[in-house]
């Protein structure tokens, strides 16, 4: 088999305080092998550019004044 690479994508679903351990696991499963796993933290992404995002905090102000 030749190379290949493979995204590992943990989804947006869960607290980002506590970091999904599922894509490290299954990367480490194919540590020694032909085949290059890449991460993505879709879940870290959501949080930081669209939860927790500057354009978002005035609208969740308002929320809370409520």
């Amino acid at each position: 088999m030749e190379n290949a690479n493979i995204l590992l994508i943990n989804t947006p679903v869960t607290s980002p305080a506590v970091p999904s351990w599922n894509s490290a696991m299954v990367a480490g499963c194919f540590s020694g092998s032909k085949i290059k796993c890449h991460q993505y933290d879709a879940n870290l992404d959501f949080f930081l550019n669209y939860a927790l995002s500057k354009k978002q905090t005035p609208y969740y102000w308002e929320m809370i004044k409520k």
